[in-house]
């Protein structure tokens, strides 16, 4: 277990580091612009995977574990695949039906006021990605269910920046229409690579084919978990779509130059998330509710030393790192402090998260994320006209504010409900 654990944690970090030099490597060589075009592009393309999964993932997660008839297995994944395959297609061919019916209202003089016009209209094919894409997240997926936890860090954060960085590296070509294509021929080897990886696994037995009239049912099962996916896609990428919707591509490629500043803090949080949360889920289930507020109490001032510790470090390093970018990004600096700030400052949501989670109170932390997302798009419309992406970083301060501060009244209102029960 111990040594499964050292694999996932290097995985997790190879990953992030690939996928950094990847983005660094791209932004060096590729003009600002073109730049932030391919960052609004591939935020598309995850937003749109994302709903061409309708939850299967999750489902899949929450489903496998406590099933032990491999038949039983074998069968939800292949249907899921099938679902998901389904849902790509049609979600791609709705997608193109509505870019169409924009190109004739711009052509006829019905101006909307906004639009992604930043080199997608020269790379739309490039959007045929989400077909491999949500397929092989959704293999990465299958695989974490079934205890296969590397594979599928493997799959979802190694592979697709590792094939695309060595494409990259012996083509030699940054022009934005090839990088689009470098994405999409690297969504297909990572989805190639993902199939080679499970099939091992997929036991064949009659009736094992796909069965279209089951897609009903299983597309009934994933919506219950698509909304949580889509508040937390909204909380981490909204921001990238408000600015390429409103502003030019120059703009999109300094806030994304921007974020990736952040990335040591995510990443840091992700590994404390995955060692603290299953503790706080344990200490609820096993102790007292004292006992349990004591932990947490506990939980609460280690974590502050944690963030602080790396956004300290992020202060300090964070004009270093754009260097790294290149002289063009120099303008990203100061929304960097903001977005290191406001990381900082969400990170310790993730305390409180968990605490309402354990007690079975997940709505609650719901309600809060989607009231965060809708604060942040009227802050980012608002404060994006005159100050641009100072002004989106600064929403999302706000923002991270508001999650927290609502996050701990959940979580302290339900500890004295508690309480109250107990003493009863």
């Amino acid at each position: 277990m111990f040594k499964r654990g050292i694999k996932g944690l290097i995985l997790r970090f190879s990953g992030a580091l690939v996928n950094f030099i990847l983005t660094v490597f791209i932004a060096k060589n590729m003009v600002k612009e073109e730049f932030g075009s391919y960052q609004l592009i591939i935020t598309l393309i995850v937003g749109i995977s994302l709903l061409s999964r309708v939850g299967m993932d999750t489902f899949l997660l929450s489903t496998i574990p406590g099933e032990n008839i491999k038949k039983k297995i074998n069968f939800f994944f292949q249907q899921s695949i099938y679902l998901v395959f389904q849902c790509s297609i049609v979600l791609l061919a709705f997608l193109a039906a509505a870019y169409s019916l924009y190109q004739y209202l711009i052509k006829n003089g019905f101006g909307l006021g906004f639009g992604f016009g930043h080199g997608i209209e020269q790379n739309i094919i490039v959007f045929i990605a989400v077909i491999p894409q949500s397929i092989y997240l959704l293999i990465s997926a299958f695989e974490k269910a079934s205890g296969n936890s590397n594979n599928s860090l493997f799959l979802s954060s190694v592979s697709f920046p590792f094939f695309m960085l060595i494409i990259l590296l012996i083509e030699q070509n940054f022009s934005l229409t090839h990088i689009t294509k470098m994405y999409l021929v690297s969504s297909v080897i990572v989805m190639l690579t993902s199939f080679l990886i499970t099939s091992k696994k997929i036991i064949r037995f009659k009736g094992s084919y796909f069965k279209p009239r089951y897609s009903f049912f299983f597309l009934q099962k994933g919506l219950k978990y698509l909304p949580h996916s889509l508040i937390t896609f909204a909380l981490l990428w909204l921001d990238i779509l408000i600015i390429g919707a409103m502003l030019e591509g120059n703009w999109t490629a300094d806030y994304s130059v921007a974020s990736r500043v952040t990335l040591i803090i995510l990443l840091a949080m992700s590994v404390y998330d995955a060692l603290v949360s299953p503790q706080i889920i344990k200490s609820f289930k096993k102790n007292t509710i004292v006992d349990f507020i004591n932990e947490i109490k506990g939980f609460f001032y280690k974590t502050i030393i944690f963030i602080s510790f790396f956004v300290i470090i992020m202060v300090f390093l964070s004009e270093h790192i754009i260097t790294l970018f290149g002289d063009q990004y120099s303008s990203a600096l100061d929304c960097a402090y903001i977005l290191i700030a406001a990381y900082g400052v969400k990170s310790l949501a993730s305390l409180p998260g968990y605490a309402l989670i354990a007690m079975n109170k997940i709505h609650i932390v719901n309600k809060i994320l989607i009231g965060a997302v809708i604060l942040n798009t009227i802050l980012n419309l608002i404060l994006i006209t005159d100050y641009k992406i100072i002004g989106v970083a600064i929403g999302t301060l706000v923002t991270s504010i508001f999650i927290v501060i609502l996050s701990y009244i959940g979580m302290l209102k339900n500890f004295k409900q508690l309480k109250i029960k107990n003493a009863l």
